[in-house]
């Protein structure tokens, strides 16, 4: 017999000991095998993960090959799709209409699930172009400095060749005194 169950969001170890516990027991009964019990052992912390599943063989008679009952295979959580397997459509209207309330609620669950991930989509865009948004006005103020560094040096280079001009005709205008001077005593 082989059997599994898909953790879903928030279930502990209990969940999960018993829900196998019942996959199989259900499939023991469903062969006719009443030699067999499965029981789940909980425990009141099942975050420690110190559950177990126990399997006694009440005929007497060697398990033969079977040398695993339990695999962990990890990561994968249904959601609460694992419950449409067991819908059962074929036996009457209650049952049908049953597993359409299942439906629909499996699809409500669907949409809100979406509307959740749209949200959080919406809450990465926004934080993108504002994150953006700063990189650019960063960008333009780095520039707008590097301009008005650029325009201040500019100003004082052209005040500075100026004042050396202005040197120059002051020099010029002093040297031409003593020659005017000498000029009147020749």
């Amino acid at each position: 017999i082989t059997d599994e169950y898909v953790a879903a969001n928030g279930d502990t170890s209990n969940d999960v000991v018993l829900g196998l516990q019942s996959a199989l027991q259900t499939q023991l009964d469903a062969l006719g095998i009443t030699t067999i019990d499965v029981a789940a052992n909980t425990s009141s912390n099942p975050s420690q993960n110190n559950v177990s599943l126990v399997v006694t063989n009440n005929t007497g008679a060697n398990f033969g090959a079977a040398s695993t009952f339990l695999v962990e295979t990890g990561g994968v959580a249904g959601g609460a799709l694992g419950g449409v397997r067991d819908l059962d459509v074929a036996t009457s209207d209650l049952t049908a209409q049953a597993a359409l309330t299942s439906i629909d609620n499996l699809l409500q669950n669907a949409l809100d699930a979406a509307a959740v991930f749209g949200s959080a989509q919406n809450r990465f865009d926004t934080q993108s172009s504002f994150i953006q948004s700063l990189v650019d006005n960063l960008e333009l103020g780095v520039s707008a400095l590097v301009d008005a560094d650029l325009t201040a040096a500019s100003a004082e280079l052209q005040s500075l060749q100026v004042q050396q001009q202005l040197g120059l005709q002051s020099l010029g205008i002093a040297n031409q005194q003593p020659q005017t001077i000498l000029a009147l005593f020749r």
